[in-house]
């Protein structure tokens, strides 16, 4: 009786013989020729290409390596070095630490014993374009503009630039609670994520934070898209309990309602009395002897700023409609988030009791 190898056009007479041959490396190289949809190579022709393969390893390496001292970066090509040396990322390090020198590592002694062969011998190879490393974007600082490479001193400075330079403004800053937090959020939106705040990942895909940066400025695309549903992204962000009208107070008033008329301890350690009154904890009366300002009074006093720079400039204000809009879509997308966690806990829970049945043997 015979056995054979369909991949390899083979046959054997003892079936010891064909196991062992599945576990062969020139049974394995023809099932990824197979699957590869190339023809199948005979043993001799799988010997011949091994034979070269191992004396092409045993060549020696004689390729300088460089090095870019300022990026901290090693290239094994005079292609990939030339470029990286070209790229824009180099050069703005370079123009910050001009004492760096670029070099070549120099090779080792061993190789500098190794004889060079001479340029007949060498093969005529074209030269491949090599990536040693993908850059990767990072969050953009705060206090850098979200439209442009410019830097200020601080975020109140940056707010203002990109007010005056490419009319950016942010919505509904009457409502803000967390000026800070919303700009940290765009930062990291544009410069990791290389997303349009206008188009908001409903466009195109960006590969660099330059690329996105140009697209907004070119597309007049230099404002947040806070409409509809896209305005729940930035719910965290905004409060907008003040202007709920008396008796109407939102979701998150509602459910607080029976914990605010019994003592409670709140965030900061004091205790709330049913009256209002907070009883602070002598342990923390070392900070009620600061006076120090708030962070509601500063938070305050920037968003007035802002709002001065913003109708200097001739913002127009949302009318009473859009707001009262918004307001009631935050109204029912916090309600619909409680009643989400409501079912999740109580499909969780069950509300049966923990024992463990007794177990008979």
């Amino acid at each position: 009786m015979a056995y054979t190898c369909i991949t390899c056009r083979v046959v054997f007479h003892e079936p010891e013989v064909q196991r062992a041959h599945y576990k062969t490396d020139w049974h394995r190289y023809n099932l990824k020729r197979k699957v590869a949809e190339l023809p199948t190579v005979t043993a001799e022709e799988f010997r011949e290409k091994v034979l070269a393969q191992q004396s092409l390893a045993a060549e020696p390496d004689n390729k300088t390596t460089k090095v870019c001292l300022v990026c901290k970066k090693q290239f094994t090509t005079e292609n990939s070095y030339s470029c990286h040396v070209r790229s824009k990322r180099h050069l703005e390090k370079a123009a910050s630490d001009k004492a760096a020198v670029q070099a070549p590592v120099q090779p080792s002694p061993e190789e500098q014993t190794l004889p060079k062969p001479s340029p007949a011998d060498e093969p005529e190879a074209e030269t491949p374009i090599v990536v040693e490393e993908e850059w990767e974007p990072e969050p953009l600082e705060i206090n850098e503009c979200l439209f442009c490479s410019k830097k200020s001193e601080d975020m109140e400075s940056s707010l203002t630039h990109m007010s005056k330079a490419h009319g950016f403004f942010i919505p509904d800053l009457d409502y803000i609670a967390d000026v800070r937090g919303l700009i940290g959020y765009l930062c990291e939106k544009v410069g990791a994520g290389c997303t349009c705040l206008y188009c908001n990942e409903r466009g195109r895909a960006f590969h660099s934070v330059e690329a996105v940066q140009k697209h907004m400025v070119s597309k007049s695309h230099c404002k947040i898209f806070f409409e509809d549903e896209a305005a729940f992204e930035y719910a965290e962000f905004y409060d907008y309990s003040s202007s709920y009208p008396e008796g109407h107070d939102g979701p998150e008033c509602q459910t607080l309602a029976l914990a605010e008329n019994s003592p409670h301890v709140n965030d900061d350690l004091e205790l709330v009395l049913p009256s209002g009154v907070a009883v602070g904890h002598r342990a923390l009366r070392y900070l009620y002897r600061q006076r120090a300002p708030t962070l509601e009074h500063r938070r305050a006093a920037l968003v007035s700023r802002l709002l001065a720079q913003y109708r200097a400039l001739g913002s127009r204000e949302h009318c009473a409609g859009e707001t009262l809009k918004r307001v009631r879509d935050q109204r029912w997308f916090g309600k619909m988030c409680q009643e989400r966690d409501m079912k999740l806990g109580v499909r969780a829970n069950r509300l049966q009791k923990h024992f463990r049945a007794q177990m008979l043997v």
